[in-house]
């Protein structure tokens, strides 16, 4: 174990020189042009980083993090000047930058960054979904001097710098007590890019350039405009015609409207998007093991990739994505593949029957790839004898409900990062704020082993030996089916030509603007 760490020590010392002497990319590039706006789709419910509303990108105009997470999931230094010292393993030192502001005016230092954790870990004015796991790992951040901060964790926790990076954005401590619950609606302060000038939320947001920035040359657009249009042929043809000039997600079906169109750029990042039904075992129905079963061997994922998604996503062989580190192929591949009658016997054993059938609600989003996905599926529930109702709503709706166990059965794409705990303790320990089916929660179906095995999993350094661990647990998380897993999805964005450097992200939603330009 001490020879393991010894290595580790000696490749973070590389690794932190190296990027100390390499500035970071997204500021070494001046913006060809200056000026114009970009004008795109999506907004969420609110811009406090506190919360986990998507999209992401909104958050990533306004605040930043001491680590610089890059389109293609890259560390570079961020607020910090550097990669963090690391004197132990259970130790991190961040040395901040010098005179960057807030767009308020006051300054960032050492006491904004505790103030952040503190108001996560603690629930200053806030009841965070990220504190619980902040709460797990982190013993104390404690300020150094003015700019310097050190983070001693409980214990070894390998996914530290992702977490740093993409979950603890740094708000203005002053703008948050002055604002209170109302922080992230009537006012959103950091040191990003781009300054709020006006936010309502699902319907409009404006972003304006940050004049004082800290970072020379950039932004290269004056503004970034955010509309809320839930019809996806609305935004296509509104990029067509010039209106927008940056479409984020569309569903696959209306892809015709704009693949032939010259002036119209289409990517693709690679199943990006985890599709699951989440359960919740709190209570009838789902807190009998045999009924959840049923439910994972009622539907067919393959289909919903061949006929909503027109091949564009990838069928589960694993719990984690196919371009993950941690793929390990489920090697029980029946409780992956669609049974009709294994369903059949499993909700007859359970009381279910003919004359008898489950019944329950389905709620997804509204979206037109949502809707066409809900009825797939509930055709194919009643496939296997089973009477679900659908109920398409908002989305930020639906999240609401789910987080507060006010829905039976939620479909939600869930965006993970790469980390081990995105996909496995985030999910499915009862210690998560993200869990969001009850399952080793009070009152949720209870398996004490996967919960130990999730505890012991997230802070293994070894990949091979994760591994071993994720082959246990995997298949007992499938075997359990708090959740269902369908698929994964690829997402996409289309944009105009005079839109220019921009890429698409290896993750959904973490569009920057802050280095594109507009050439008409």
């Amino acid at each position: 174990m001490r020879r393991h760490q010894g290595r580790w020590h000696v490749l973070l010392l590389i690794i932190s020189l190296l990027v100390i002497f390499i500035p970071p990319l997204w500021g070494a590039q001046p913006c060809p042009k200056y000026g114009g706006t970009i004008r795109t789709t999506d907004l969420p419910k609110s811009l406090d980083p506190a919360f986990t509303f998507p999209p992401e990108n909104y958050r990533l105009l306004l605040y930043e993090t001491l680590i610089h997470v890059t389109w293609d999931l890259q560390y570079e230094p961020g607020l910090a000047v550097a990669m963090p010292e690391h004197p132990t393993p259970t130790t991190y030192i961040f040395h901040l930058r010098k005179g960057v502001k807030f767009h308020d005016g006051t300054d960032f230092n050492a006491d904004a960054v505790k103030f952040a954790f503190d108001r996560i870990m603690k629930s200053i004015n806030v009841v965070s979904p990220r504190a619980g796991i902040w709460n797990q790992w982190i013993k104390e951040v404690s300020v150094v001097d003015p700019y310097t901060v050190k983070i001693e964790l409980k214990k070894v926790w390998p996914d530290f710098i992702w977490y740093i990076s993409s979950d603890m954005y740094i708000p203005s401590p002053t703008a948050v007590q002055k604002y209170g619950k109302d922080f992230g609606i009537k006012a959103a302060v950091g040191t990003g890019p781009f300054m709020l000038e006006e936010f309502i939320p699902l319907k409009r947001a404006v972003f304006v350039r940050n004049p004082h920035y800290w970072q020379p040359g950039i932004p290269c657009v004056d503004k970034v405009i955010g509309e809320w249009i839930p019809s996806g042929t609305v935004r296509l043809l509104g990029l067509k015609k010039g209106e927008r000039n940056h479409v984020k997600t569309f569903p696959e079906s209306q892809l015709p409207l704009i693949e032939n169109d010259p002036n119209i750029i289409i990517e693709e990042g690679y199943a990006s998007t985890l599709t699951i039904l989440t359960l919740n075992t709190t209570r009838p129905p789902f807190n009998d093991k045999r009924v959840r079963q049923a439910i994972a061997y009622a539907v067919d994922g393959k289909e919903i990739i061949k006929r909503v998604y027109r091949g564009r996503g990838a069928e589960v062989k694993s719990i984690f994505p196919p371009w993950h580190w941690a793929f390990t192929e489920e090697k029980n591949t029946d409780i992956l593949e669609r049974n009709l009658e294994k369903a059949k016997q499993l909700l007859a054993d359970a009381g279910y029957g003919p004359n008898n059938p489950l019944k329950f609600t389905l709620v997804t989003g509204n979206a037109p790839a949502h809707v066409e996905r809900s009825v797939l599926l509930q055709a194919q529930f009643k496939e296997a004898g089973i009477a679900a109702e659908v109920r398409n709503v908002p989305y930020n709706q639906m999240w609401d409900d789910m987080l507060n166990g006010r829905l039976d059965m939620a479909m939600i794409q869930w965006l993970g990062g790469p980390t081990i705990s995105d996909y496995t303790w985030d999910l499915y320990s009862g210690k998560s704020g993200k869990n969001f089916t009850g399952y080793n929660k009070p009152n949720g179906y209870q398996n004490p082993e996967v919960e130990k095995l999730l505890d012991e999993l997230i802070t293994i350094e070894d990949r091979e030996q994760a591994r071993t661990v994720i082959r246990k647990v995997q298949t007992m998380i499938l075997e359990d089916a708090p959740a269902v897993y369908l698929n994964y999805r690829n997402h996409r964005e289309a944009w105009r030509k005079e839109l220019k450097g921009h890429k698409v992200t290896k993750l959904k939603n973490r569009q920057e603007f802050r280095t594109e330009w507009i050439d008409p």
